[in-house]
């Protein structure tokens, strides 16, 4: 039996209780509604039927209770996968954004973005106009990701990370909070910008700062607090500033001896990645 779902949509239907089946049929009004319109619970009600028909017996995180909170504002011309939640106080423009997604509270996603499945991110983010970012993506809580950037499968930003326009960071990366991403070799400019690349497995430690066009090699560790102004050797740690090669990641020991290694981090830290996604342990 489809279970019920509570409309608060415009033209009358506000407080009514439907059943699934019968929901079906208030799509139609949703080319009645303006951009930017407050009338995300024709869109919420949509996403609610495709919960109740659509994740049962499937292997979801998210099956029941997704959908769009009634405080939000979506754009009806938003792509919104199945099993999506948009907490309170979102403004969503005309983006894309995979199934399974969790968007918190008082969030912006601007137009022309695209977002994969199991996004998830914090607080007060703001994501503008061309990011590209990948399946199983995190980030935190006041990120602030400027647009035109790429962002890969898996990786993870730590509250208060800002990523400029042109950055490309790849899959199963790791930055901690208040790290800050530079693309402006003498601001303010429009000519010369080139953000940051980091390749996949690198850790940037919190609050460090990394200047226009470096690279960041894979599988690279810099220390919390450097500023890095060249380039970064693959699986080596950089620390100071400005940041200078310090040794290598197979070298970094745990202080409290609790690790037999450190390095690469996948060999101790596995939490909430998806089987197969991380290299196997050697």
């Amino acid at each position: 039996m489809a279970l019920p779902v509570r409309v608060r949509a415009p033209h009358g239907l506000a407080g009514h209780v439907v059943h699934g089946e019968d929901a079906a049929r208030l799509e139609g009004a949703i080319p009645q509604l303006e951009r930017g319109e407050r009338a995300p619970l024709v869109a919420g009600l949509r996403q609610r039927v495709h919960d109740h028909a659509g994740h049962r017996g499937r292997p979801y995180d998210r099956p029941v209770g997704a959908g769009v909170h009634e405080t939000s504002i979506v754009s009806p011309e938003a792509v919104v996968g199945v099993g999506v939640t948009i907490e309170p106080f979102c403004l969503i423009r005309e983006c894309t954004i995979g199934t399974g997604a969790l968007i918190r509270s008082h969030s912006v996603i601007y137009a022309d973005v695209e977002i994969g499945e199991r996004f998830e991110c914090g607080h007060h983010v703001k994501i503008r106009e061309g990011s590209r970012i990948g399946k199983g993506v995190r980030v935190g809580t006041d990120c602030d990701l400027q647009g035109l950037l790429t962002i890969g499968d898996y990786a993870r930003l730590h509250s208060g990370v800002f990523v400029p326009q042109h950055t490309i960071i790849e899959e199963l990366v790791w930055i901690f909070p208040r790290a800050v991403l530079l693309n402006d070799p003498h601001p303010p400019s429009d000519t010369c910008t080139e953000g940051p690349t980091i390749r996949r497995t690198a850790v940037i430690g919190a609050a460090a700062t990394i200047f226009p066009a470096v690279e960041v090699g894979e599988g690279a560790l810099v220390a919390a607090g450097s500023v890095v102004r060249e380039d970064v050797p693959a699986h080596t740690v950089v620390a100071g500033v400005p940041a200078r090669v310090v040794g290598q990641t197979s070298d970094v020991e745990c202080h409290h001896g609790r690790l037999e290694s450190v390095y690469p981090w996948w060999s101790h830290f596995r939490r909430g990645y998806p089987e197969g996604v991380l290299p196997p342990v050697e």
